[in-house]
């Protein structure tokens, strides 16, 4: 994680379960968006719950931080994101 994201300050953003929109995204040009989604988008299909306030200002400080232009930005990030920690998963039992 620390080779990937070098700088502490955006790191420590990361090493929490991320937030997402997954319901609201339903086809490739809503990932053209400029802006993160409004809270209510990012309902649960699975919890039926949407998400906390904290959860959604933790999203916006994410966004802001990394500069995120779109919202397949925030797609990437979010990916990467899970992908890194579940390496280092990997690496600590190895």
């Amino acid at each position: 994680m620390t080779s990937m994201f070098p700088d502490d300050d955006c790191r420590q953003l990361l090493l929490r379960k991320g937030v997402y929109p997954y319901t609201y995204i339903s086809n490739w040009e809503v990932l053209e968006e400029t802006s993160l989604p409004p809270r209510e988008t990012f309902y649960s299909d699975l919890t039926l719950e949407h998400i906390s306030e904290a959860d959604f200002n933790h999203a916006h400080t994410v966004w802001r931080r990394f500069n995120i232009g779109t919202l397949m930005e925030y797609t990437l990030l979010y990916l990467k994101t899970d992908i890194v920690l579940l390496a280092d998963v990997f690496e600590s039992y190895r």
